[in-house]
Parts: C-alpha cells; structure tokens; sequence
C-alpha cells in the first residue's frame, strides 16, 4: 500500500473501554509500559454519581456518592506518545504517528497483559481515531480543490450574503460498515474560533468504533478493520497534489 513520508497527522487514538473496572495494580503492567514509554505519571480521578429514590410515600431523596480510582499515563521522554491504563479503558495518543503497525504493536503488547490479569473481562467499545489537518493556507482559495476533495470542507451558503465571512465549516457523515461505524467530521474547524476564518487548514477527522459487548480476543482485528476503513475514506478525501505534498513510498 502507499505510504507517505511526511502525513499530516496530528493526532491517533487508540481505545479501548470496559463494562466492569478491571486491575491495573500490577508490576509486569507497569514494566510492559515503561518498557515502551519510560515516563510515568499517576492521575485520580472522581466520578460523581446521583441517584434518585421514591419511596413508598411518594418522597423523593437523592443520594450523592463519589467514587475515585487511579489511572495510570505512560509517556515517551517528548510527551508525544501516551498509553493510559485506567480501571475504565486501555488509551494509546499519537503525536508523531510512523506508522499503524509500529502504533498496533505497541498498544497490542500493553493489552495483551491487560487482558492477562484480567481474562474475563468485557469489552464495551473498541474505537480508532485518526485526525489529519491539512495546512493549505498558503494557496489560493480556488487551488484548495486540488488537494482535498473541495465538498469536504467549502460551505453551503457560500455567498448566500454579501460580504460575509466565515468562522468555520463542519460537515458530519457517518458510515456502518458491518458491524461497525466510522463517523467522517471535516471542514475548516478555525484554530482561531470564534475570529472569522483566517487560515484554511482543512481538518479530515475519521473515528472507527463498534459499540457492545466484546469479545477481548476481537480487538485486534477490529484495529485492522478500522485501520483499513479510515485508510480507504482518506485516500478517497484527498488527490493528487496533496499526496505528492506529503511524498508517496511505494511498497513493493
């Protein structure tokens, strides 16, 4: 498949969440972690739940209950790469994405021990996240349409009123694939929101995710799938000129 040498990722997301919290307080995980990403930092984090109870008299009392737990954020020495480990989810951040299989093998191999202290959990979504921001403000606004699919970011109302401008474009679509979904948000998100546009940085964010229960031995080729699908919608948002801005390797 193509390959680019310079994309224009900003940032990947990997994730996993989980019906019931699961153990983390374990020395082979934070070994497995550190063995990838060497900076360690712990968070706490409440959860705030209120419930509300009628009684057989028809009165109402509401209870307030907080639950805290510790997450665990693992970091490669420029804050660049993440892996967080909470009693909720498994998270990978990429800022300085190479490639998915270098991205999959470093999550896979942090997971697999997860799943080993726990090999009974339930999953209850798999999600892959990957958004590009493509910097075209140094072209003209009728060149735009040369690199990225011009309906992916232009407005509708587009000189509906004279002398108007704009904050922002968004356009949302989203795709069932399977037994899955990937939810397309593009346009020009305005880095200088709520100023009128002043740059046209076209933003391609593409999220892949299935929702339920999940088998923990599904994960991987889930990735894969995701991976493929966000891979096929983006080449099909771009053309010619941006992919020989971002230089193309060919993989024999």
């Amino acid at each position: 498949m193509n390959r680019y040498e310079n994309n224009a990722l900003s940032t990947v997301i990997f994730r996993v969440d989980f019906v019931s919290p699961i153990n983390i307080d374990d020395g082979n995980l934070d070994k497995s972690c550190m063995n990838i990403y060497p900076v360690m930092q712990t968070e706490v984090m409440n959860e705030h739940t209120v419930n509300t109870n009628i009684d057989e008299k028809g009165e109402m009392s509401i209870e307030r209950e907080i639950t805290s737990y510790t997450n665990k954020k693992f970091s490669d020495r420029q804050l660049m790469r993440y892996i967080t480990i909470s009693p909720k989810f498994v998270l990978t951040e990429i800022k300085n994405y190479t490639s998915y299989e270098d991205a999959r093998d470093a999550f896979s191999s942090v997971f697999k021990v997860v799943i080993s202290l726990n090999p009974e959990v339930v999953i209850s979504r798999i999600g892959m996240r990957y958004i590009n921001k493509i910097d075209l403000s140094t072209y003209k606004a009728s060149s735009m349409k040369n690199y990225v699919k011009s309906n992916l970011f232009e407005s509708t109302y587009n000189k509906a009123i004279n002398d108007s401008s704009f904050a922002r474009t968004q356009h949302l679509e989203e795709l069932i694939i399977d037994d899955y979904r990937v939810r397309c948000v593009t346009g020009l998100f305005n880095p200088d929101y709520p100023a009128a546009l002043k740059r046209n940085i076209v933003t391609l964010d593409f999220d892949a995710f299935i929702q339920g229960n999940v088998d923990s031995s599904m994960v991987e080729s889930y990735l894969d799938k995701f991976h493929d699908s966000i891979e096929t919608i983006f080449e099909y948002s771009i053309l010619t000129k941006q992919r020989e801005q971002m230089g193309i390797i060919n993989d024999e």
